[in-house]
C-alpha cells in the first residue's frame, strides 16, 4: 500500500491522506517512533498534560508513529486513538499528527528515528469546573443528594463530606434530628493518579426547625396558617309589610 501523497518536511515523510486515518502505512519512508511502553505511559489511564505537549512538539513537521504492546490486542489501536482524543478534549491542545505502528514487534531499522518521552507519566490532579449541588427533602428524616460536580483531568474516584450530623452514604444523606434549624452542605473531593482536589462547598440547604411533640418525639415545626376572622352577623333588617300583613285590607 502506497501513500497517496508525500512531502518532505524536515526530513520526515508525511502522509497527507492516509487510507486509514490514524493508522500506520507500510512503507520504507523515514518514520519518527515513540515507544509508549518504554515511556511508562498507560493508555488505560488519563494522559498527563506534558505528554500532550510532547506529542504536539514531535508531530509539527510530520506524523509521529506510536507503538505499544497494546497494539497486538484486537482493539489496541482504537483504544490508543481514543486515549489521545480524550486527552485533546481535556487539555484543549492543538491538532496532532499521530499514527499507530502495525501490530507486532516494534518497528526497527535505518529508516526509524525513535524519540524518548522524559516528561511526567502522572496526570494532573483533578480540577473542579462546576461546584457540586445539594437537593432533596430539607426536613428531619428527609434525604438529600449531592452531585459530584464537573471536573477536568478525569477523576477516578470521589469522596463526599457532609456538614450535618445525619447518616451519609457517599452522595446521599439522611437528615438527623440534630440538623433541625441548621443548614447542611457537602464537599466533594475528586482523586486520580495525580492527586486529590476538594471542590468548594456546595450550596447550603436550610433544614426545617423541629419541636417536641407530646410523646417526646421531634416533629417538623409547621407554621400555623392565620385564623380567619369570624364574620359578625349583621342584624336582619325588614322592610315593607310582614308576611302576616299580606292581604290585610287597609282601613
Amino acid at each position: 500500500m502506497a501513500e497517496t501523497q508525500r512531502e518532505r518536511e524536515g526530513g520526515v515523510a508525511r502522509a497527507e491522506n492516509p487510507v486509514t486515518p490514524g493508522f500506520f502505512l507500510v512503507n520504507t519512508a523515514p518514520i519518527t517512533l515513540l515507544d509508549l511502553d518504554a515511556a511508562g505511559l498507560d493508555p488505560t489511564q488519563p494522559a498527563p498534560a506534558e505528554f500532550v505537549q510532547f506529542l504536539y512538539d514531535n508531530s509539527r513537521s510530520g506524523y509521529l508513529t506510536l507503538w505499544s504492546a497494546h497494539l497486538s490486542s484486537p482493539d489496541g489501536g482504537a483504544m490508543i486513538n481514543k486515549w489521545i482524543q480524550n486527552s485533546l478534549e481535556v487539555y484543549h491542545a492543538r491538532a496532532l499528527q499521530t499514527q499507530m505502528a502495525p501490530a507486532g514487534d516494534k518497528p526497527a531499522g535505518a529508516n526509524v528515528t525513535e524519540v524518548s518521552y522524559g516528561g511526567s507519566t502522572t496526570p494532573a490532579a483533578p480540577v473542579n469546573v462546576d461546584v457540586p449541588l445539594v437537593t432533596g427533602t430539607a426536613a428531619v428524616d428527609g434525604t438529600l443528594t449531592c452531585t459530584m460536580g464537573n471536573w477536568l483531568n478525569e477523576p477516578t474516584s470521589y469522596a463526599y463530606a457532609w456538614s450535618g450530623t445525619g447518616t451519609a452514604t457517599e452522595g446521599s444523606y439522611v437528615v438527623a434530628a440534630g440538623d433541625a434549624g441548621t443548614s447542611v452542605s457537602c464537599i466533594v473531593t475528586a482523586t486520580n493518579a495525580g492527586g486529590a482536589t476538594a471542590a468548594p462547598p456546595s450550596n447550603a440547604v436550610a433544614i426545617a426547625a423541629a419541636r417536641a411533640a407530646a410523646d417526646g418525639t421531634l416533629v417538623e415545626e409547621a407554621r400555623a396558617a392565620p385564623a380567619e376572622a369570624k364574620k359578625e352577623e349583621e342584624p336582619v333588617r325588614h322592610t315593607g309589610a310582614s308576611r302576616r300583613d299580606y292581604g290585610k285590607k287597609e282601613e
